[in-house]
């Protein structure tokens, strides 16, 4: 008897959907994509009890959290091993997860990312000054970021999730000229990037920026 469908809910533009997908993707795991967008589907609010995304679902069980979600498709299903086996490196990369979950994610993403570039391309109004404080705020993360890359158990070598959890909000956050040029501040980080943006599934794991509808009839 086959496994119930795996179906993945998200939306498009979330980054948290971005790295399951990429997960999902590098692990070799096909799922079914569902677009919800918790703040504009109200259907959303039903997926978990925090009304958010992504939620991977099979048969009766359903899992949200991003990173419990890539625990799961890493250990649940065949394919290749994306955590290491060393316990340093393993701890490192639950690390890596961690900094950009308690202290990257609203900063670079949220602050920079969203309240400038997102905004912009969505066609709402930006708030420059709100996205530069989250450039300032993101230097002490790319730093911690910058002394873990050089150390080497994780960001080098195998890939691991610490690599797929960093590469979508890395692609955002280096969707501005000011984001790229504070990542180049940080040279083994930067190299990590080169070669993870390089990888055939980093770029289409989060979807292209918005097109502002027109205004006015222009």
């Amino acid at each position: 008897m086959s496994e119930p469908e795996l179906i993945l809910t998200g939306w498009r533009h979330s980054l948290y959907t971005a790295i399951v997908r990429l997960t999902l993707a590098e692990k070799g795991v096909c799922a079914r994509f569902v677009e919800a967008d918790p703040f504009a589907t109200p259907e959303a609010a039903g997926l978990s009890p925090f009304g958010m995304v992504p939620v991977l679902r099979q048969g009766d069980f359903a899992l949200y959290e991003t990173a419990a979600i890539c625990r799961w498709i890493d250990e649940g299903f065949p394919g290749r091993d994306l955590q290491p086996r060393g316990p340093r490196a393993r701890a490192r990369m639950v690390q890596v997860i961690a900094i950009m979950d308690a202290h990257g994610f609203r900063p670079m993403l949220r602050d920079h990312y969203g309240a400038g570039v997102f905004a912009l391309a969505e066609g709402a109004p930006p708030d420059p000054a709100r996205s530069a404080a989250g450039l300032v705020a993101a230097a002490p993360v790319l730093a911690a970021l910058e002394a873990i890359a050089r150390e080497g158990l994780v960001l080098f070598g195998p890939l691991t999730l610490a690599d797929l959890h960093l590469a979508p909000m890395m692609l955002a956050f280096t969707r501005s000229r000011e984001g790229e040029a504070a990542l180049m501040r940080f040279p083994a980080l930067a190299g990590w990037w080169l070669r993870t943006s390089r990888r055939p599934h980093v770029g289409a794991c989060l979807a292209p920026l918005p097109v502002p509808e027109p205004r006015n009839g222009i």
